[in-house]
């Protein structure tokens, strides 16, 4: 499993964000005791899914993504939660009406057009990091301060006495098949090749935030239906 701090310093290197919910941890407390379920979790409980893999294997299976690690779990025949593993060898998984594509991350899809997609990324990641020095005063640290965490019952604990903020974070990306790159109006042209003109005359006629799904849904629309 991928170690949580790689996870959400991972959005330190991302742009084009749109922050989310901040949760507030103090020096000796259990991320649990600050973030419930459906603050670690996508789905208010495990849903009934389908992983399908590149060479052809399907797998059907209670699932959930976690924000917290960044990660698709799954309930075991014996009752565990575990995460998806060889994530690179998925082509999808399907979640009721929504689909997620792997591609150094879940990307859930929000609108197709052929092989083009529009995607968001969503995970936590940690913004700051006080550790508590002499006389308990606050100091900062960027060290890995996380101890073990238990999939089972969704549990951090932190090992040093620190407080700490996480943010729980939205990226947004456009892609062609399974590649995927931040959206952006170079990386829109990239992906739309041929629609250079229709890309600038319509970010000429409206005022896009990259940052805003609605304003990134209107332009997939309309260069997905040739420009009108």
């Amino acid at each position: 499993m991928k170690s949580l701090i790689a996870l959400i310093f991972m959005g330190l290197s991302l742009s084009l964000c749109a922050q989310e919910k901040v949760y507030y941890i103090k020096a000796n407390q259990e991320i649990s005791e600050v973030m419930s379920f459906t603050d670690v979790y996508k789905y208010p409980g495990f849903v009934a899914g389908i992983v399908s893999f590149r060479d052809g294997r399907v797998s059907a299976a209670k699932l959930n993504y976690n924000y917290l690690q960044g990660e698709m779990d799954f309930i075991t025949s014996s009752g565990d939660t575990l995460s998806l593993a060889d994530e690179v060898d998925i082509k999808h998984v399907a979640i009721g009406k929504d689909t997620f594509y792997y591609a150094e991350g879940y990307h859930e899809q929000l609108a197709s057009f052929q092989t083009k997609k529009l995607t968001r990324r969503q995970f936590v990641e940690l913004t700051d990091s006080k550790k508590l020095g002499a006389f308990n005063q606050p100091t900062y640290s960027g060290a890995n301060t996380f101890g073990s965490y238990a999939n089972s019952r969704t549990t951090v604990k932190l090992v040093m006495k620190e407080d700490i903020t996480l943010v729980r974070k939205t990226y947004y990306f456009i892609g062609d098949r399974n590649e995927f790159y931040p959206v952006n109006k170079k990386n829109i042209a990239r992906v739309f090749g041929k629609k250079e003109k229709e890309i600038s005359t319509y970010l000429d006629a409206n005022q896009i935030n990259f940052k805003k799904e609605e304003d990134l849904q209107a332009l997939f629309r309309y260069l997905s239906t040739g420009g009108q």
